[in-house]
């Protein structure tokens, strides 16, 4: 009876000790996930918005801009809408079967964990290595420089109105439209110069050996020189490096 008494408070405890094993293992392979994920953030804003920027177009990038939270997959058009913080579904459908076409070497499971694990949010790591300075930012950080943009381009509005009206009546012809009335994130930029604009990120796709991953990023940097990509990263001797990259849009 002894015995099967030890016998029966042996097993559960056993079960328990398992469980906790296998918890301790999912926390560990989150922890591993969350990681490399920094790591592979840090070598696409390095080479994509830094060092390209400099070589390309010879701007003196010294900060980096990044949106605090990654990506979801939500309808564009839901109230409340921001460009700068989603992924929209008709991106995500649209481009997914030219991913596997387009950079052959990206594994499916790559993809399918990409699309996995962008089905929400979540607020991004802090802990970049890059050459430049970072500053991560948030919604109400980016509604603040909004706001004083509207308003400086409300008082320009009015301060072109009325000069206008003085031409036409001086002249009694309307004066022309050159749209220098236009304002589009000058707060930011004047708040984060040499910033080549604001990053935002999903969350990465990984393979099951973390050797290659997936990442969209976007830069919004004004009306003209906006754009979302696919950004395909490899793993080599423990570094991460773009190896592919496929255009979703561009302004």
């Amino acid at each position: 009876m002894i015995r099967a008494t030890l016998l029966l408070l042996v097993i559960p405890l056993s079960c328990l000790a398992q469980a906790g094993l296998s918890f301790k293992s999912e926390s560990a392979s989150q922890a591993d996930i969350k990681a490399e994920q920094c790591g592979v953030y840090s070598a696409l804003i390095q080479a994509e918005f830094v060092d390209q920027f400099k070589s390309m177009i010879g701007t003196d990038v010294s900060l980096a801009v990044i949106y605090n939270e990654t990506y979801d997959a939500r309808p564009i058009d839901y109230p409340g809408d921001y460009d700068h913080e989603l992924l929209d579904e008709k991106t995500l459908t649209v481009c997914r079967p030219e991913l596997a076409s387009r950079m052959p070497g990206l594994s499916r499971r790559t993809i399918e964990d990409f699309y996995t694990r962008n089905s929400e949010p979540e607020s991004l790591c802090d802990s970049f290595d890059l050459s430049v300075s970072h500053v991560v930012v948030g919604r109400d950080e980016l509604d603040n420089l909004r706001e004083q943009d509207r308003l400086a381009f409300d008082e320009g509005q009015d301060a072109s109105g009325a000069d206008k009206a003085d031409q036409k009546e001086e002249t009694g012809s309307p004066a022309p439209d050159d749209g220098a009335e236009a304002i589009y994130l000058d707060a930011f930029q004047r708040k984060y110069s040499g910033a080549p604009g604001l990053i935002c990120l999903s969350k990465a796709g990984f393979n099951r050996k973390m050797s290659q991953a997936l990442v969209y990023v976007q830069l919004t940097c004004g009306l003209v020189c906006s754009r979302g990509l696919f950004v395909w990263l490899v793993r080599e001797d423990g570094v991460w490096k773009i190896r592919d990259e496929m255009p979703a849009w561009i302004a």
